[in-house]
């Protein structure tokens, strides 16, 4: 099983340059096959805005995610990280050796599928908040 509590992240030089401990993530310059070739060394999971990225992974890499939307920020980049960690802890759906995620930003995370395309994994739901008759705000849907 590749889901963690934490996931290791190698951040690429496509995004803004992001390290820490929550999400575990460290920055690189690196980008394209040599950003892959260096997460698969570490064990970390790649994350960057490169969609050109080659179809084949290097031998025992971990899942990629290419980020959509933006523009990103150090702050956004972590948040969105974060609720892709969150989402497949509580997905049945187990991440294999060198899959691909589209995490668009603040909205879907996709899983792609070689054999059928792109699988919503997630919708992010959006709150509002809308005055009842009695004056009091209630939930809305968006």
């Amino acid at each position: 099983m590749l889901v963690r509590q934490n996931i290791p992240w190698l951040i690429d030089g496509t995004l803004p340059q992001v390290t820490g401990r929550v999400p575990d993530a460290r920055a690189t310059r690196l980008r394209g096959n040599d950003a892959l070739d260096l997460a698969a060394e570490e064990g970390r999971w790649l994350a960057t805005r490169d969609e050109r990225l080659p179809g084949e992974a290097p031998s025992g890499s971990l899942p990629v995610v290419i980020l959509t939307g933006g523009p990103w920020t150090a702050e956004g980049l972590t948040r969105n990280l974060r609720h892709f960690q969150f989402c497949l802890s509580r997905s049945p759906h187990q991440p294999h050796i060198g899959e691909r995620f589209i995490l668009e930003m603040d909205r879907r995370i996709y899983r792609l599928r070689p054999e059928s395309g792109a699988e919503e994994l997630q919708t992010w739901q959006v709150p509002s908040i809308t005055a009842g008759r009695s004056g009091l705000a209630v939930g809305a849907p968006a």
